[in-house]
């Protein structure tokens, strides 16, 4: 039997299908072939006049705050207490007196025995430098004598004289290094005295707040697991007027743009809600190297002296470097850069134009134009591709449900 015998005898429905197959077929091709091409559309802003704010970004943290712990490293209990909380004291105050356990009590002595010494040695070196300035005096005159003898410097005599008053006038002046660094160490063996002495005493003038204890307390030292040894505790603060510092770390490209009494503007991790205000107080040109990189530390002091905040918090300043007012700005997604020219897309009547520019100072978001557009202009800062479907794809019917049919009439 023939393909046309075979039609003939194909029912009504079959053919009805059949139908209704080619239509759709032809208007998928219809659609698919002749359907509009989809218009590229664009994201533009207006060239308008404002003022641009340029800012140096860094992070850091709380460097100094209006709050001095009360700190020590002994163990033992609070036998007296000379202050309370809310009470004003003067630095080096008495604070508390404890009875140190034995481990405590041995590090007191220790530490006094230092300390002993170290005075000492602050003594012998005062006393040394008298005993260099008489010998100094000596070879002046032994020098001086030689000139009047009528003795020039190609005398022996002459020129031991000379250099034996080189000498001690050398001793001399240098016994003042000495004497700085016998001082020095005094005081460092002083405040290593006060960190375990059964006394605690106010290391800054201020107001007490937070003191954790009270006569009869116990105190536990806190232990450097690292080390076993016994390091600092704050057991309470003391309130001062001195401003809040805020130090950040920034690049070596920034850094010289930053300079003393800028304005700022600071957030704290703690105050998520907060912007406090402060200038910049100084810019340490040395920077610190780390890993080979280079930054520059800054100080920020804020305006006013928030409660709370604390030594070692976590915070971001923006310091204004520089502003310039009724310039013309746009986003900065409209400028492109190729082989150091700027240019930018303008739109205007439906048809995208690139313009040369030239720019100026820039914020976070905004870029200042000092030519090549007008305020008012539409520039383009991204572009919105157009939607394409693909060529292909599965018939509306679905491809078991056609193949089915296929093969059942395939098969008579």
């Amino acid at each position: 039997m023939n393909v046309k015998d075979k039609i003939l005898k194909m029912s009504l429905a079959k053919k009805l299908v059949i139908l209704v197959l080619l239509v759709c077929a032809g208007v998928l091709i219809k659609t698919q072939v002749f359907k509009p091409k989809a218009q590229v559309q664009y994201r533009t802003a207006k060239v308008e006049k404002g003022t641009i704010i340029s800012t140096v970004s860094a992070s850091g943290s709380v460097s100094s705050a209006n709050t001095v712990p009360i700190t020590t490293q002994v163990s033992g209990v609070v036998t007296d207490l000379y202050v309370k909380n809310g009470n004003y004291v003067k630095s080096g105050a008495p604070i508390a007196k404890l009875d140190l356990d034995q481990n405590s009590n041995q590090s007191y002595l220790q530490q006094l025995s230092s300390y002993n010494k170290a005075k000492s040695a602050v003594d012998s070196a005062e006393l040394a430098k008298y005993s260099l300035e008489s010998s100094l005096i000596s070879a002046q005159k032994t020098f001086q004598d030689a000139i009047n003898d009528g003795k020039d410097k190609n005398d022996q005599t002459y020129q031991i004289d000379k250099n034996n008053l080189t000498v001690s006038e050398t001793k001399y002046n240098n016994q003042d290094e000495v004497i700085s660094q016998a001082r020095a160490d005094l005081y460092n063996s002083w405040l290593s005295l006060t960190q375990v002495s059964p006394t605690i005493y106010a290391s800054i003038s201020g107001t007490v707040d937070g003191l954790s204890f009270q006569i009869g307390s116990v105190l536990s030292a806190k232990t450097d697991s690292s080390t076993s040894k016994n390091v600092s505790q704050s057991v309470g603060n003391i309130v001062v007027k001195a401003p809040v510092a805020v130090t950040v770390n920034v690049t070596e490209i920034d850094a010289p743009k930053i300079k003393n009494g800028q304005r700022a503007t600071v957030t704290l991790d703690a105050f998520p809600n907060e912007t406090f205000t402060g200038k910049v107080l100084s810019v340490d040109v040395k920077g610190v190297v780390s890993s080979g990189v280079t930054n520059y530390p800054v100080t920020v002091i804020l305006d006013t002296n928030p409660a709370g905040v604390y030594s070692n918090m976590s915070a971001s300043v923006n310091v204004i470097v520089d502003s310039r007012s009724d310039v013309l700005e746009i986003p900065i997604s409209a400028v492109q850069n190729q082989n150091g020219q700027s240019t930018v897309r303008v739109l205007e009547n439906g048809v995208v134009s690139e313009v040369p520019v030239e720019t100026g100072l820039s914020s976070d978001t905004n870029i200042e134009i000092t030519s090549g557009l007008s305020e008012g202009q539409d520039v383009v800062t991204s572009v919105i591709s157009p939607t394409t479907s693909s060529s292909g794809g599965t018939s509306i019917f679905g491809a078991t449900r056609v193949g089915g049919f296929n093969r059942g009439f395939g098969g008579r």
